[in-house]
């Protein structure tokens, strides 16, 4: 499979927003990957921190949940990367996607061996 072909999808508060996870979305971005910001906030607030990421990593897919649950959202998505269990059992539940938990300390070792990187 064509790496551009798997999306990725990363929470953004206590996900995308530390360091680590970025480094690990721009290897996957140059490497060809499809990568998503999948957030709860709501796009009428500023989210300024938000941008100032996402537009340094190249993310131009960025979807806002407007404080609704993200399992809604995943259709395509196959992974998910987040660091809240509820988001991630409801994921786990409603969707196709392979959900990653970034509290996790091995998430990046089975993220990478889930999309065979």
């Amino acid at each position: 499979m064509d790496n551009k072909n798997i999306l990725i999808s990363f929470d953004f508060d206590g996900t995308l927003s530390l360091e680590k996870v970025q480094f690990v979305a721009k290897e996957l971005i140059d490497a060809g990957f499809s990568i998503k910001c999948t957030t709860a906030r709501r796009i009428v607030d500023k989210n300024q921190d938000l941008w100032e990421v996402v537009n340094d990593l190249g993310i131009t897919n960025v979807t806002f949940t407007e404080l609704n649950y993200k399992y809604p959202f995943m259709q395509g998505v196959d992974v998910h990367v987040d660091n809240c269990v509820k988001e991630l059992e409801l994921i786990n539940r409603f969707s196709q996607t392979f959900i990653l938990d970034v509290i996790n300390p091995m998430w990046e070792e089975i993220l990478k061996d889930t999309i065979n990187y």
